[in-house]
């Protein structure tokens, strides 16, 4: 059988074990297994952009990042990395603007 609409975790990675068993009429345990489960996948990130306020070349500007995610970036120590062509030459490579709509930031 196949239990359809079955949530998984909101996070990418490895998951525990499920428990599979064959019960009787009440309750007891007639055959069980221990099944893993596949690692889950990240998903990808929508409407993506990286947004340079000023284009010109040589100017220290600001970058903007916008996105959306499917999954939930944690809020108790969850990141957005972004890592930026070599041919950036950051000043301050810490984000020091506003995260909005990113529980915990």
């Amino acid at each position: 059988f196949c239990p359809r609409g079955s949530p998984t975790p909101p996070r990418g990675g490895a998951t525990g074990a499920w428990v599979l068993q064959t019960l009787d009429a009440g309750d007891a345990v007639i055959d069980e297994a221990l099944v893993q489960t596949p690692s889950l996948r990240p998903d990808m990130l929508q409407s993506a952009e990286v947004r340079l306020l000023s284009r010109r070349a040589g100017d220290v500007t600001t970058a903007l990042v916008c996105f959306t995610a499917s999954n939930p970036v944690p809020g108790d120590g969850g990141m957005v990395r972004l890592t930026f062509p070599e041919e950036f030459s950051l000043v301050v490579p810490a984000a020091d603007g506003l995260a909005s709509g990113v529980g915990g930031m």
